[in-house]
């Protein structure tokens, strides 16, 4: 199923690049991303992935150990714990940027941090933070 993300009103926006996220029922982080991104204004696209066997395939695919799989253009940039990030640090607009003089350097240098990686709590950290700022609202 393929359908136009919350905050997408159905276009591409010029000068954007596509924007996938692929979910799974259930999945309260895909929700989340989903949210996220809404609320910044980002269009997107989100599939959701029902078959387990299509589910094992795209994590195997893209070297992702969960679900959200988020995609800007047609590479696999993270899962929830990266857009948070990019949401705290104020870059999360950067997903859906065709310049590549905004890109390069957010998404060309960190690696998705749904791979195992040597302190892996940072991610909880940026979770937290998150989470914490959420309640504020």
């Amino acid at each position: 199923m393929v359908g136009d993300g919350a905050g997408s009103g159905g276009r591409r926006q010029h000068g954007a690049r596509d924007v996938l996220v692929y979910t799974r029922t259930g999945c309260m982080f895909c929700k989340q991303v989903e949210d996220m991104l809404s609320e910044a204004s980002i269009v997107f696209r989100s599939k959701l992935v029902e078959e387990r066997d299509e589910q094992e395939r795209l994590c195997e695919r893209y070297g992702a150990l969960s679900f959200p799989l988020v995609l800007a253009g047609s590479r696999y940039v993270g899962g929830f714990t990266y857009v948070v990030r990019l949401h705290l640090d104020g870059r999360l607009g950067l997903l859906a940027s065709d310049d590549p003089g905004a890109t390069a350097a957010p998404l060309g240098s960190e690696r998705p941090v749904s791979r195992p990686r040597a302190g892996g709590l940072s991610g909880y950290a940026a979770l937290g933070a998150y989470l914490k700022n959420k309640d504020k609202e």
